[in-house]
């Protein structure tokens, strides 16, 4: 869907406006666009990744910024991966040019002993590992 973009926006006190703009063909080579306005109710991501704290090093530090924003550390499965793996690349401040990670609560429903944990990301494919470098926090809602 090149060319396509769509957004949801929360307007304070006043519902949602989502806005929709298309690149369509215009003939002859040329193209036009058009904006789409409507609105609706505001959901909240399942998942999202948390840079009101910044990169933090420890598991606690990113509980503590996710609880902040009213969600949780988010366990990480192989049944909600690919979900996730959405979610992370789409994030402006996720740097994918080699790879960066997120803070996660735990891979498969095992914490590993309280072990930090991050799931690393790259444009190509993604890791569980200890953590390594400081990251952003993977909330979940609660």
């Amino acid at each position: 869907m090149a060319g396509f973009s769509k957004g949801l926006f929360p307007i304070e006190s006043a519902g949602t406006l989502e806005i929709v703009v298309k690149m369509v063909a215009a003939g002859m080579g040329l193209k036009a666009a058009y904006i789409k306005l409507k609105s609706g109710p505001c959901f909240e991501p399942k998942y999202k990744v948390v840079t009101a704290a910044g990169k933090v090093r420890t598991r606690a530090a990113a509980a503590a910024a996710c609880q902040a924003q009213g969600r949780v550390l988010a366990p990480i499965t192989s049944a909600n991966m690919n979900d996730v793996l959405k979610v992370v690349r789409a994030s402006p401040d996720v740097n994918l040019t080699v790879f960066d990670s997120v803070i996660i609560d735990s891979w498969n429903g095992d914490s590993y002993v309280g072990i930090d944990l991050e799931l690393v990301v790259s444009k190509f494919g993604a890791s569980v590992s200890m953590l390594v470098f400081p990251g952003y926090p993977l909330s979940a809602l609660t």
